[in-house]
């Protein structure tokens, strides 16, 4: 049987990496929220969480993700529906040749 390579291309290029963090919350959990003038994802790895982007509330699950982009408010709670909820923050900062910054 033969094998194919895939020719990779960048698509993002992280400039800096400020922060990486893995937390396991309790069901009560709520962060009262922040801006910072750089990207932050966070990702659901287990539980639900309920996110807050600016004025827009949404329920992550397990498997979702969400960005924030630099300067936008966003806070996290625990929606209490599941005992934990482990997710994952990431910071950084992009090159500006990524397309994300526009």
């Amino acid at each position: 049987m033969a094998y194919y390579g895939v020719d990779l291309h960048n698509s993002i290029t992280l400039g800096r990496i400020f922060s990486i963090h893995y937390f396991e919350y309790m069901s009560d959990f709520s962060f009262e929220g922040e801006s910072h003038n750089f990207w932050e994802f966070v990702c659901v790895d287990k539980g639900e969480v309920d996110v807050t982007r600016e004025k827009t509330h949404m329920i992550l699950k397990k498997g979702d993700l969400v960005f924030h982009k630099p300067n936008e408010f966003h806070n996290v709670k625990a929606t209490g529906n599941i005992l934990n909820a482990m997710m994952m923050p990431c910071t950084f900062s992009m090159t500006e040749s990524c397309g994300l910054m526009r």
